[in-house]
């Protein structure tokens, strides 16, 4: 790794956006699978998650929806909503009232679907996200102490997966990672690498 990367990592930190790196989960079922990538840009207040479908193009199957928490209830509504895929609507609306019941995981607040704003059953399965292709989800949020929220504070992220070969169907629980793990493994990296970096020099100059 180096340095520079390490120093990007961390400035886009300051500059307040929280990055997760990709993350692929498979389905409970062992049907689906999901790569998921997310940001959340504190001064904007705005969330992005990028979902790509990771399944077996032969078996089928459709990203259908997906839910996470509002964090520490500081979201009072969602100003703006947009998706690369115009079939997904928002689950409760953009003040999301109703809880979304996202079984078996239990119970999410803020979320998208592609079958009619439902978590389990109604709708073609094929308006979701076939498997190989991937669309990109923007919330813009309202609320208070938005400025202070980082991914974690999202929770885990539930997806639903329809539409397999078969009838079958999957549902995924995605964790978010902790963004300081993750930029403390790049630094811890980034030090490693200069250190061995200075030891070879070391060496060249005492062979010299």
């Amino acid at each position: 790794m180096k340095k520079s990367s390490v120093m990007l990592i961390s400035g886009l930190a300051m500059l307040g956006a929280s990055i997760q790196p990709s993350l692929a989960v498979t389905g409970i079922e062992g049907l689906g699978s999901v790569d998921v990538q997310a940001s959340y840009d504190s001064s904007i207040f705005e969330l992005t998650l990028e979902l790509t479908n990771t399944s077996p193009v032969d078996n089928g199957g459709y990203l259908t929806a997906f839910a996470f928490e509002n964090p520490q209830d500081w979201v009072s509504n969602i100003t703006t909503f947009s998706s690369s895929n115009s079939n997904f609507a928002l689950m409760g609306g953009t003040s999301f009232m109703d809880t979304i019941q996202a079984s078996p995981f239990g119970d999410f607040d803020i979320g998208a679907s592609a079958t009619g704003g439902q978590w389990l059953g109604g709708g073609n399965p094929s308006g979701g996200i076939a498997a190989g292709d991937m669309d990109t989800f923007s919330f813009i949020l309202a609320g208070t102490n938005l400025d202070t929220v980082t991914l974690e504070d999202f929770g885990s992220l539930a997806i639903r997966m329809r539409g397999f070969d078969g009838g079958g169907s999957d549902k995924i629980l995605t964790p978010v990672p902790e963004l300081s793990t993750w930029i403390m493994m790049l630094v811890g990296l980034g030090v490693l690498g200069l250190h061995a970096s200075r030891k070879r020099s070391a060496a060249t100059a005492f062979q010299a």
